[in-house]
């Protein structure tokens, strides 16, 4: 049962209480509460659930904040990147190049020529067959 659903039956069980409490017995105590007391406990979860929405509101609204960032963040790591390649004290072929997780110019390999696909052979021209 979801939270929603729990919470829209214990409002109306909660809402029946208190009108049959005030219709018939509006000056009793029961288990240790008044009529008075019991209204503001039936307001608590009411008042709970909106502080959730307000928060999963705000999480949203964070969400955007934390991938504008992170678009930021990236864009900051290739000037970074491109700053270590371009410096002259460090390089392609360095090892601080190396360790930030590129391939180096001297463990570069150079690509494998791609070979032709080999021509369809062909096929001979079927016999006439009477």
């Amino acid at each position: 049962m979801s939270s929603k659903t729990r919470l829209k039956t214990t409002n109306e069980r909660s809402r029946q209480f208190l009108l049959s409490w005030r219709d018939f017995a509006p000056e009793a105590s029961l288990a240790g509460s008044t009529l008075a007391q019991f209204e503001i406990e039936c307001q608590e979860p009411n008042e709970v659930q909106l502080e959730i929405e307000a928060s999963m509101t705000h999480h949203r609204g964070l969400i955007i904040h934390r991938d504008e960032a992170e678009v930021r963040l990236q864009s900051k790591l290739k000037a970074l990147a491109n700053a270590v390649r371009c410096d002259p004290n460090h390089g392609m072929n360095s090892a601080f190049y190396r360790s930030l997780g590129f391939v180096v110019d001297s463990e570069r390999k150079r690509p494998a020529r791609k070979s032709l696909p080999a021509a369809p052979a062909e096929t001979p021209p079927a016999a006439n067959v009477v």
